[in-house]
């Protein structure tokens, strides 16, 4: 029994010193495969197009820093980097060797070649430019406002509307923020909730009022949500009476012999929102007014709408919202 148990510990034994021969190989392959590079070599990462400085070495993980984008980015150590020259030509593999000796680990070093934003010292009101994205340049630097102070290594931000952009909440890292030298205040939009005030009725005379109302009461149906409506164009034309002709009724949708008011609008529509925003939109669109078969007005759309603008457009703000 001894005898046997003494050639299981044995085995045991040689199969636990084969195992750790075999990672011990592998680790040592692995290290020797694997690139060396030191803060502030300049790389090429074949999945980016952009050049990038490597800013922080860590087992396995090099991070870096793009030349096209803001932020700091991880990569890992086995993935295919070229190293670079100071023309970002790739560098020869012995050249490589030489300049890779030397291996980053001081965390001075490090933060140095991060460079970027020192920007803990903003607080919550100051006016700012945000990179969109973290995109570099000029024409990226969204107007905005710090709503939270600096935590976890972001500030909370809202940004004005601008370019294509409405009303936007989000959170920035420090380096897509930038002071902003003679900053002008956050914009506001009026987004009211006043709506046509005339009675709908069927024994209402036609007017301009009395259709404002009844296109307000056909949106507020289809919303089915708490609604403004202004109007900032309301032209009436010429009516008319929807008569047969040999191609059929003027307007096939209303009933014969009814009188047909048509109708140019602009206006704007406010919509309550469930959150902390509400829906502002501008609108050009066609009308066209007239009774049903049941002696009810309708107000129907004449043409395709046009959208000028929409913005969500935040509860709280600065200026007056109805």
């Amino acid at each position: 029994m001894n005898k046997q148990n003494n050639q299981r510990r044995q085995t045991i034994l040689l199969a636990a010193i084969a195992t750790i021969f075999l990672f011990g190989a592998f680790g040592s392959t692995f290290a020797q495969d694997a690139p060396k590079f030191k803060v502030g070599d300049r790389i090429k990462n074949p999945d980016h197009d952009a050049p990038a400085t490597v800013v922080k070495i860590e087992p396995g993980w090099v991070h870096v820093k793009y030349d096209d984008i803001v932020g700091e980015y991880e990569v890992m150590m086995s993935s295919k980097l070229i190293l670079l020259d100071a023309n970002n030509k790739p560098v020869a593999n012995d050249k490589a060797a030489a300049q890779n000796e030397t291996k980053a680990t001081d965390t001075k070093n490090n933060q140095q070649a991060a460079g970027g934003n020192n920007n803990g010292g903003l607080k919550v009101g100051d006016r700012v430019k945000v990179a969109v994205a973290g995109l570099k340049g000029d024409k990226y630097l969204q107007p905005c406002t710090i709503t939270a102070g600096l935590k976890d290594n972001q500030y909370g931000i809202r940004c004005d509307p601008w370019k294509k952009f409405s009303y936007m909440d989000y959170t920035a890292l420090p380096e897509w923020v930038h002071p902003w030298s003679g900053a002008t205040a956050a914009p506001t939009l009026d987004c009211s909730f006043d709506v046509p005030a005339e009675t709908n009725s069927k024994n209402a005379a036609a007017s301009a009022q009395l259709f404002k109302r009844v296109i307000y009461e056909q949106m507020a149906a289809i919303e089915k949500a708490k609604l403004g409506l202004q109007f900032t164009v309301f032209q009436m034309g010429t009516l008319f009476k929807n008569v047969m002709t040999g191609k059929g009724l003027l307007k096939s949708f209303v009933p014969e012999n009814a009188m047909f008011y048509p109708i140019k609008t602009q206006f704007t529509t406010c919509k309550e929102g469930s959150l902390d925003f509400n829906h502002r939109q501008t609108t050009k669109e066609n009308f066209g007014c007239y009774k049903d078969r049941f002696g009810d007005w309708v107000c129907g759309a004449d043409g395709v709408p046009e959208f000028i603008d929409q913005h969500e457009v935040p509860k709280k703000q600065q200026g007056k919202t109805k």
